[in-house]
């Protein structure tokens, strides 16, 4: 499917998230019934995925020694936030695999250009809407949150989400993600995953794909919390 800020979450892939941190660079983790949490070797930043949150942020990462966090509520499409964790490692100084990690040198507001991606300015706050006018990126210089990505399709309930940066968020890292989202390569989902309103919006392309394999490194935790997320949800 393609826009990928169209597709959802993909829960089925969810576990791809937090496989390169966890199986690539080693960063521990523990696991709850309701939550998953990822911390670098040194400790300084922490990953939580957790999905029972009442304010709907699934994801959270935080680095306590830089003192910046970036959280993304449950819709996000899963895709753009692995690019956003497996970038992590590097602005800690660890730099292997770094050859397999496609890194983004461009500017967000490069990337956007570059997308197709209209400006506006309002002030000191400039605005980024994906042609279809669901997605939005606004920056807001010398704020304490620079960076705010929105999403709906109008205003349906299962179509909206949020990433948010605050400050002394790496640049590098808001790139990553905004590059991965505005990526016109589809994304793979199974139908029912698709938000109904993005999937009848008119706005997205739909390519049939073949049966996927998921990782199994993490897999089944993920898979479980997110369960217990929808089995304590209201009219379950």
């Amino acid at each position: 499917m393609s826009p990928r800020h169209l597709a959802g979450a993909g829960l089925t892939q969810i576990s791809e998230a937090l496989t390169p941190l966890v199986k690539g660079f080693g960063w521990p983790h523990q696991r709850t019934a309701n939550r998953i949490d990822v911390s670098s070797p040194c400790g300084s930043v922490q990953v939580t995925f957790e999905p029972s949150r009442p304010d709907g942020r699934w994801w959270i990462v935080h680095d306590h020694q830089a003192d910046w966090t970036a959280q993304f509520t449950g819709q996000t499409p899963v895709e753009a936030v692995t690019a956003f964790l497996q970038a992590l490692p590097k602005t800690l100084g660890d730099t292997r695999h770094a050859h397999r990690i496609e890194t983004v040198t461009s500017t967000p507001s490069e990337i956007a250009s570059a997308v197709g991606w209209s400006a506006s300015v309002e002030a000191q706050t400039t605005t980024y809407t994906s042609p279809d006018s669901h997605c939005r990126v606004t920056h807001q210089p010398g704020s304490e949150v620079p960076w705010h990505v929105e999403h709906s399709v109008y205003d349906g309930f299962d179509t909206h989400w949020t990433g948010t940066f605050t400050r002394n968020t790496p640049e590098q890292l808001v790139s990553q993600f905004l590059a991965n989202l505005s990526s016109s390569a589809p994304v793979e989902r199974l139908r029912h995953e698709i938000p109904y309103m993005a999937l009848h919006s008119g706005d997205a392309l739909i390519t049939p794909a073949a049966g996927t394999t998921p990782s199994p490194h993490l897999h089944h935790a993920v898979a479980d919390v997110v369960q217990a997320h929808a089995s304590h949800r209201p009219g379950r």
